[in-house]
């Protein structure tokens, strides 16, 4: 191997060589083509007594176009603080396939007098000779790695047409792929119990809580399904046994995230497989998410113990929302107009405070459950009197 440096004076230092491996897959075949490298990197600088093992760094399951791989960016970070003085690598693609990105790392390497070597080209980005081929080769890598990209979107697409798309390493709680078919497995009945439980009236937080006294556990790790997680699941149309295929246009070859400037199709496919959850159950669901959806919007947001009129009282002044309050240390419960906030700014409502006593006497009502639950919208005028509409 023919290593070129710039310095002729420091020939004859000991310099620090680090090794630099990348696999763009998980799978075990390349974890043992990872070993075969790390062995055969540790005895070629082991070899040499000019040089000094600086370690190696290897990435798996990251494209040669994303340049945040971690051990990669580690690498880097240490060879600028001196920790290293020359990089081995296999080839210009193992390094990047990003011809400017290419360019750009060896240019700012070579400022910190780092000095890389690909092995299959035989070249050294201290040879300035080498520096238009080296160029090039970035270049034929990166036309590789957008010709493989392309080729992925196409089949992806001609296999969304026909409904076909396997989950794959984005495993899905509930179901197991199965010879490319979705069969619902013991994860099914928290699924279930998820669904039942929020058309009941419970809050994604309730439901989460239930769900790990009763043993529920979440795939990747922990011990919770997140109230994130439940919003997640109740709208996920996988449930209900059909398929929304393409979701978000498909991922920029650069950045790894989806490229929102691209056009895409989409491809919803019903009774794709056995469901979990019917269609009713599953349709009162997103019913009453879109009805939460509905009032975040005016301003109204429920917590799993709000007061059962909360949504359904709003000032006839300027039509947001009232809320319930206490006042005086918690001696006295009123109903607010939510702009009256801002009245003391100047700009806000003016709409009177009700005592919660005197509002439920207006009301007509003692304050029982089912009372309120009659009760469909109350408007509050501004000289006090009450617009009441009740479920018939």
């Amino acid at each position: 191997m023919e290593i070129t440096t710039l310095e002729s004076s420091r020939l004859n230092e000991v310099r620090k060589v680090a090794a630099y491996a990348r696999v763009s897959t998980l799978q075990e075949e390349q974890n043992y083509s990872f070993l075969n490298q790390k062995e055969y990197y540790e005895r070629l600088i082991g070899a040499n007594d000019k040089w000094c093992y600086a370690g190696i760094y290897a990435d798996s399951g990251f494209s040669g176009t994303n340049k945040n791989r971690p051990q990669f960016q580690k690498m880097l970070s240490d060879a600028k603080d001196g920790k290293i003085n020359l990089i081995l690598v296999k080839s210009i693609s193992r390094f990047a396939r990003n011809g400017v990105d290419t360019q750009n790392i060896v240019h700012d390497l070579k400022a910190h007098n780092v000095e890389v070597y690909f092995e299959e080209q035989g070249l050294s980005s201290f040879n300035r000779n080498a520096e238009m081929v080296l160029n090039m080769m970035a270049m034929v890598a990166e036309n590789e790695s957008r010709s493989i990209s392309q080729n992925t979107k196409w089949a992806l697409k001609r296999l969304a047409e026909r409904g076909i798309r396997h989950i794959g390493n984005n495993r899905v709680f509930g179901y197991d792929e199965i010879d490319g078919e979705l069969i619902p497995n013991e994860n099914a009945r928290y699924v279930k119990f998820i669904f039942e439980e929020y058309v009941a009236g419970k809050s994604c937080s309730q439901i989460s809580r239930e769900l790990k006294k009763i043993g529920a556990r979440p795939l990747r790790g922990g011990d919770t399904i997140t109230e994130g997680t439940v919003r997640q699941m109740l709208k996920n149309e996988i449930y209900c046994g059909d398929r929304l295929i393409q979701k978000q246009p498909p991922k920029d070859m650069y950045t790894k995230k989806p490229n929102y400037d691209e056009d895409y199709d989409s491809y919803y496919v019903e009774d794709h497989h056995k469901a979990i959850v019917s269609k009713e159950l599953w349709n009162k669901a997103q019913e009453r998410m879109e009805k939460r959806k509905q009032e975040r919007v005016q301003g109204i947001y429920r917590r799993y113990d709000s007061h059962p009129l909360v949504g359904k009282v709003f000032c006839g002044n300027c039509g947001v929302p009232y809320f319930r309050a206490s006042m005086f240390h918690g001696t006295r419960v009123v109903w607010e107009c939510k702009e009256r906030l801002k009245a003391k700014k100047g700009n806000g409502c003016k709409n009177k405070i009700l005592r919660e006593d005197v509002f439920f006497q207006k009301l007509g009502i003692e304050g029982k459950l089912e009372e309120f639950e009659k009760i469909k919208r109350v408007l509050v005028e501004e000289n006090g009197d009450l617009t009441i509409e009740r479920y018939m």
